[in-house]
């Protein structure tokens, strides 16, 4: 079904910052502007199309030791039979689901091999305990292969947002950036979710190079990496356009920032998910009195979260801009500096809004 956060009732790490009325220490001290050579370019893949399962089942399918992936809903049995094969080649299997999707035919399938063999390699975990004030989602979409291959996007591995729903897919080969996800993936099997959670990122702004190719890649985990003050900068910072595409907008300060930036002679556009043009705290409508704004034509959903700025940078992941994916839910948000890269992202807004 992968609803996401539909029913979202609202909408530079510091070293510590206030969050409703927690006070979050980040006790890591993260690392700037290495530089790593990759053997393997970026790859992206937008969806609807046989080429995300692709990516994500070839990924799965080179795992030599190990696959942790933290994913909202996980409902493709293909790519659960991969995963099966790769537990019976030895390979440790983690997965982090929200608590709402564990009783779905692939996790059983996965759990059902798991039983049959008493040298267990496969470790399902949830948010059921999570016991934070709020009871929302284990929202992330991110994998990390062998320490050193990160999958992230908007996307689910389910039937919808495969082959249905419009969605990003990024596949980075780095071994630094592998860490700040895995780090994340492991407080969360602890048990820590929501705003019980440490920052555990370790390197950021690292500029990644595989032959002309300079990336430069942060990463950020929501609500203890100050997701929303990370993406206001970016957007604060735009000097020429900015257009997103976004499944829900209920962030009173995105749609201000976004608001400021068209005032002031930028090129600000975008796309939002159409059956969520009235959903409560939703800021589209009056947005829309100033910047243009279409609805999806997709008859199933619009699911992208993504902003490009100034057609080079590229904000995306797992959280949608509203109260709930910055505050609330588990999440990740990625930060890709590149030219090429953001032209591919705005060759999928233009053939969006088409």
């Amino acid at each position: 079904t992968d609803i996401d956060s539909y029913l979202d009732s609202s909408e530079n790490s510091n070293s510590f910052f206030n969050f409703k009325n927690d006070i979050i220490e980040n006790k890591n001290v993260v690392r700037y502007n290495l530089i790593e050579n990759l053997s393997n370019n970026i790859e992206v893949e937008f969806c609807p199309s046989i080429e995300c399962y692709n990516l994500i089942a070839n990924s799965f399918k080179t795992a030599n030791s190990e696959i942790k992936c933290a994913f909202y809903e996980f409902d493709e049995m293909n790519l659960s039979n991969i995963l099966k094969n790769k537990f019976y080649e030895n390979v440790s299997i983690e997965l982090i689901i929200d608590d709402a999707y564990l009783e779905e035919k692939p996790l059983l399938n996965l759990i059902g091999a798991n039983s049959s063999n008493s040298n267990s390699n496969i470790k399902i975990y949830s948010d059921i305990n999570r016991n934070t004030k709020y009871n929302n989602y284990m929202h992330n979409k991110f994998c990390v292969i062998d320490d050193k291959i990160i999958i992230t996007g908007s996307t689910n591995p389910t039937n919808n947002c495969l082959y249905k729903n419009n969605n990003d897919l990024i596949k980075i080969d780095s071994k630094y950036l592998a860490i700040n996800f895995e780090n994340e993936f492991d407080q969360m099997k602890l048990n820590k979710f929501g705003y019980k959670k440490d920052s555990v990122l370790e390197y950021n702004n690292l500029t990644l190079n595989f032959e002309n190719e300079t990336y430069i890649v942060s990463s950020y985990f929501c609500p203890e990496d100050n997701c929303r003050e990370i993406v206001l900068e970016k957007l604060n910072n735009s000097k020429v356009e900015i257009l997103f595409a976004n499944f829900a907008l209920t962030d009173t300060e995105i749609s201000n920032i976004l608001k400021i930036k068209k005032q002031q002679g930028l090129i600000v556009e975008g796309i939002i998910e159409k059956r969520n043009l009235n959903l409560q705290g939703s800021t589209v409508k009056e947005l829309n009195k100033t910047i243009q704004i279409k609805l999806d034509k997709n008859k199933y959903n619009l699911h992208h979260k993504y902003f490009i700025i100034d057609n080079k940078i590229v904000i995306t992941g797992s959280a949608n801009p509203t109260g709930s994916g910055y505050d609330y839910n588990d999440e990740n948000v990625i930060i890709i500096e590149n030219l090429n890269f953001a032209n591919m992202y705005k060759e999928e807004y233009l053939s969006l809004i088409k």
